[in-house]
């Protein structure tokens, strides 16, 4: 994961009280929610954590999303390239 993947794995990570540990061989193209095809490795977040996950993109980038938009971002990378330019904007 790149550097602003990684943060964005770490907070939702954060938010979510997901053990880490869990979670050996996630990377930024692993499902987000639900079992990724083959069955295998997921963060198996639910629509509770879709709503956490839209705090955190308000909070953290100042993107506002309808709820129902949030099954846009299927992985962290696809997160990752949605955010980036608020994140250059704000962190440079």
């Amino acid at each position: 994961m790149n550097v602003l993947e990684q943060k964005i794995f770490d907070k939702i990570v954060q938010r979510t009280d997901i053990d880490a540990s869990t979670l050996s061989g996630f990377t930024e193209n692993t499902p987000l929610f639900g079992k990724d095809a083959a069955g295998g490795l997921s963060m198996n977040l639910d629509s509770v954590d879709a709503l956490e996950l839209n705090v955190l993109l308000y909070d953290e980038w100042g993107i506002e999303l309808d709820i129902t938009d949030m099954a846009q971002f299927k992985t962290i990378k696809i997160i990752a390239d949605y955010v980036r330019p608020y994140e250059e904007k704000l962190h440079g």
